[in-house]
């Protein structure tokens, strides 16, 4: 006679699925593991908008909540998602505006600066500007440095130095792509006027031209 005990489990089991008539016992459920993100990310563009009075700059980066969010990722990982968004931001923004005529574009010139985040979902407020951090360090990275390069270690600095009283106001918007409600990305929008719209539109107008590699 076999004792029904924890040292066997696998007995206990067996036993169990005799009396209730089945053939075998049942497994336990495995847990579902988590897919990979849904959706598709927005074209990288760059155009200028009269209306507003701004450079506009789209990149196909995925803010989440889960990249800020969660105390179980790796610092690793979390190390290589702020380093990525902060080199695609500058390479963007140092390749870009460098080929815009004139002097209203120089970097001396910016008023303002709008990051949008384009997702069919909301973030609330304090979440989305947390989300943005590492994209608004290489914003202001680009704004106080240029092409010059700098101490990666110090980057952190520069928004303040950038967003102190008197300086160059920082503001966040959260959009839906218009195109395919499923897209993924931000936008840069850089006011070059005292006068540019500090409330950004939810549209995608201006005539843009593809980011050139």
């Amino acid at each position: 006679m076999t004792l029904l005990t924890k040292a066997n489990p696998l007995e206990a089991l067996k036993l169990r699925a005799l009396i209730s008539g089945e053939s075998k016992p049942a497994k336990a459920a495995k847990p579902k593991r988590k897919g990979k993100p849904t959706g598709v990310l927005v074209e990288p563009l760059c155009w200028v908008d009269g209306v507003t009075q701004a450079v506009m700059v789209q990149l196909p980066i995925r803010l989440d909540r889960d990249q800020y969010n969660a105390g179980w990722v790796p610092h690793w990982t979390k190390t290589k998602t702020a380093q990525g968004q902060i080199n695609t931001v500058l390479l963007a923004l140092r390749t870009q505006l460098r080929t815009l005529s004139g002097d209203r574009y120089a970097r001396e010139r910016f008023r303002s600066i709008v990051l949008v985040r384009i997702s069919p979902a909301r973030l609330g407020d304090d979440n989305l500007i947390a989300a943005f951090k590492h994209v608004r360090d290489g914003v202001c990275a680009w704004l106080k440095c240029g092409d010059d390069d700098f101490d990666r270690r110090t980057i952190g600095r520069f928004d303040d130095d950038v967003n102190q009283p008197g300086g160059i106001a920082c503001y966040y918007a959260q959009t839906t792509c218009q195109r395919d409600k499923r897209a993924h990305g931000i936008q840069i929008r850089l006011g070059y006027s005292s006068s540019s719209s500090d409330a950004p539109s939810s549209s995608f107008g201006g005539s843009q031209t593809p980011l050139m590699p």
